[in-house]
């Protein structure tokens, strides 16, 4: 997976490269055993630098959709590195979260064109996620387009993978909780409101992040309109409002309170160039590449020739 981030692709190349250098320079004066040795420990502490750095970026970009509602500048860093022409094995989950941004932006039509380019997943654990997720997405593409029978064979999908015992224990609670989300939905889909109630408000109480919380507060304000408790539904959507930032709960939102005669102002999206490594990130990179180097050389100068 780090090869979708150029800089850390990049830097783990000439690191390793830099250290290869080092080794065959010194490589009559260590017995082959330990050449080795040491020749795999450098390729394997570069692989496990490289590989963290890739993670805490991605975290850090998770945060545009879960913390900031920021489905503008998110959007955009999927769409850049969906591109990417190294992608390799972590295609799969560029283009979930690329179709999960759609999805989020209301962009239904680029959203399905994004699933229907999913064509395989892990066979590793987490493939068993991937392939939830990807339910998951095409349930709300089918529901976006009131195509029920096509959104509730998604969601048997969806329960299937749930019920095949090869999620993590660890992971089960929380897509069962998006799983009877997404059955309350269909409900509401289908005029059943009953119980969807009470789902909502847990929802939004075990929300762990503020997109979870705006997802559960529509829904709840729809639910409320249903039953035609307009004050309780004027706040739940003037909450996905002043929460949702850029998504679509937020415009959804906008046009409930008007249509409820409560109209928001709503400031104007602005896209961002936002950089998935900061300045003084990849500044330090090449400090780091640049010390490599300088001691590289250094030991190949002054301290190989003493040793012969």
């Amino acid at each position: 997976m780090f090869s979708v981030f150029r800089v850390s692709m990049v830097g783990y190349c000439i690191s390793v490269a830099l250290g290869l250098i080092w080794f065959f320079a010194f490589l009559t004066h260590m017995q082959s055993q330990l050449w080795l040795l040491l020749m795999v420990l450098w390729f394997t502490l570069n692989l496990i630098a490289a590989k963290a750095i890739e993670r805490r970026k991605f975290q850090k970009i998770s945060r545009l959709l879960t913390d900031e509602c920021d489905l503008v500048n998110y959007t955009a860093i999927f769409e850049k590195l969906s591109r990417s022409p190294n992608i390799g094995p972590g295609k799969t989950n560029i283009l979930l979260c690329l179709s999960s941004a759609y999805l989020m932006s209301g962009n239904n039509q680029a959203a399905g064109q994004v699933l229907s380019g999913i064509k395989r997943f892990s066979a590793m654990r987490v493939g068993t996620m991937q392939e939830i997720m990807c339910h998951n997405n095409r349930f709300v593409y089918f529901l976006r387009l009131n195509d029920i029978p096509a959104a509730t064979h998604a969601l048997s999908q969806m329960e299937k993978v749930l019920q095949s015992g090869k999620l993590h224990e660890a992971h089960q609670k929380g897509y069962t909780s998006i799983y009877k989300e997404k059955h309350c939905q269909l409900r509401m889909a289908l005029g059943d409101y009953n119980g969807c109630e009470e789902a909502f408000e847990q929802a939004f109480s075990e929300a762990e992040n503020t997109m979870q919380k705006v997802a559960a507060k529509y829904a709840l304000g729809k639910i409320y309109l249903h039953y035609d408790r307009i004050t309780e539904a004027t706040e739940a959507f003037k909450y996905a409002v002043r929460y949702g930032g850029s998504s679509i709960y937020m415009k959804k939102s906008v046009e409930y309170l008007n249509k409820l005669g409560a109209p928001i102002s709503v400031p104007p999206e602005k896209k961002q160039a936002v950089k998935v490594f900061s300045n003084k990130e990849t500044a330090a990179i090449i400090i780091y590449l640049v010390a490599l180097f300088a001691l590289v050389i250094t030991s190949i100068v002054y301290v190989a020739p003493r040793l012969q």
